[in-house]
Formats: structure tokens, sequence, C-alpha cells
């Protein structure tokens, strides 16, 4: 089975979902999940790296859930 670890993630901040995915692609790296408008607002698509630790990579839209939270922390 799959060892339990304190990390469920690592989300990558990208300027464009779409160029990032078709960089994976030809790097013949395969999508877990191909590029889309995830719950929190954001255009975002996922990818494993060799042992098995899932990456986001997340193209930030405007109003979305992290903008947000950010705009009530500093207000």
């Amino acid at each position: 089975g799959a060892e339990v670890t304190a990390m469920n993630h690592v989300c990558l901040q990208v300027e464009s979902i779409e160029i990032a995915a078709e960089a994976l692609r030809k790097l013949d790296v395969p999508l877990t999940t191909e590029p889309k408008l995830g719950l929190d607002g954001n255009n975002q698509c996922w990818f494993q790296d060799p042992d098995g630790n899932r990456i986001e990579l997340m193209q930030m839209l405007e109003g979305n859930m992290q903008q947000a939270a950010i705009k009530r922390m500093t207000a």
C-alpha cells in the first residue's frame, strides 16, 4: 500500500495551464487530470513525479478562492 505522509500534494503556479500541459505532454509526462476549471475557481491539471507524489499545476484566475482568502487576511 501507499505510505501515509503529512503532504497531500505540491502545487505550482503557471501563467498558462494549456502551455504547461502541452510542455509536459511533449516530455511524455502523463497527466493524471487534464486541464480543467477546479472547484477553487482556477485552471488546473495534475501529474505525478516518479515516486508517485501528486503535483498540481494551477493558473490563477480572477475571483478565485485563494485571492479571496488573502484579501480577508490582509483586510
